[in-house]
């Protein structure tokens, strides 16, 4: 009867099972129980790692997904190509359409073909950048490099760097002849291209990273040009604020910062940007016309603010 002792005994049930498993004779039926369910739970992963890489691709640009489908046949090239989907900010087409990640992904590609490398030897190259990146982050590099499992930072010495800035002019201008245009999405798609080489490399020396700086300033900049027609004033402030950073007295930094400052009625802050600007160059027109919408938005109000903004960009990258 139920309440007077006829319910069941599942602890001694529980312990007579354990029993029943520590008995010598069954430790190898328990032992292969116990691989084939790790092999269940390890095909498990592979398959959630599969639909998580391939929801990735479905949700990346198309341009980027062509661009990366010559290469989804080898499978090193897979591994390489799926470790993009490790990007801290979840943007894959950041680097299946890198410009200098296809060229790196088209050389090793001709390798493969050309029978300069099997595909087990590049797996195992793979794997030692794996764990390179692993000792270095413990060495106090970024975490993230080992995490992603390709190296994040592309060191060049000068003879490689050329080539790969070359790339990065060749976006920009294409940015630059669209947003002359006024097609601005097919401009930022572009910049955002060019940003992607120079966010992957470094120089060897002082003089060719100064000048890896000096282009992703002027594409910083690029961009919150574009992100500033969009309407999209935070994030174009953002833009400026990391151009800044690298070069703190970059004029038209300063002045595109504050043009985004006014419009997010930070007027304090913009004025600060204005005075730091008209110390370094006194005559700079663009300043100076920005310190005069300034003022009147000041003057009028923010109920105002809206309108004399929209009027306040211009075209100029």
């Amino acid at each position: 009867m139920l309440g007077m002792g006829g319910g069941d005994d599942y602890g001694g049930m529980g312990e007579s099972f354990q029993k029943f498993l520590n008995r010598p004779e069954n430790q190898p039926v328990i032992e292969a129980m116990q691989r084939k369910q790790i092999r269940k739970s390890m095909k498990a992963q592979e398959i959630q790692s599969a639909r998580d890489f391939q929801s990735k691709v479905v949700d990346a640009d198309q341009n980027a997904v062509s661009d990366i489908a010559p290469y989804m046949k080898s499978p090193a090239l897979r591994a390489v190509i799926r470790s993009f989907t490790n990007d801290e900010e979840g943007n894959f087409g950041r680097w299946a359409s890198n410009p200098h990640v296809l060229q790196m992904l088209k050389k090793a590609k001709w390798m493969l073909d050309e029978g300069h490398i099997t595909e087990e030897e590049m797996m195992r190259g793979f794997q030692e950048q794996i764990e390179n990146g692993r000792a270095g982050a413990q060495k106090g590099q970024a975490e993230d490099q080992a995490k992603a499992g390709v190296p994040r930072i592309m060191r060049l010495a000068t003879d490689e760097l050329v080539p790969a800035l070359n790339e990065h002019l060749t976006e920009r201008r294409r940015g630059n002849e669209y947003y002359r245009r006024g097609q601005i999405d097919q401009a930022l798609h572009h910049y955002e291209r060019a940003k992607g080489i120079v966010d992957i490399i470094k120089g060897m020396g002082t003089s060719d990273q100064k000048e890896i700086d000096t282009n992703k300033v002027s594409v910083l900049l690029n961009i919150a040009a574009v992100l500033m027609e969009r309407g999209e004033y935070a994030a174009a402030c953002k833009h400026c604020s990391e151009a800044l950073v690298l070069d703190p007295k970059n004029v038209r930094g300063l002045v595109r910062r504050a043009q985004c400052l006014i419009a997010r009625h930070q007027h304090k802050e913009a004025r600060a940007d204005l005075d730091a600007a008209d110390e370094l160059d006194p005559y700079n027109m663009k300043a100076a016309e920005v310190r005069r919408k300034l003022s009147m938005v000041s003057a009028r109000g923010k109920g105002s603010e809206a309108a004399v903004c929209a009027k306040m960009f211009d075209k100029g990258t």
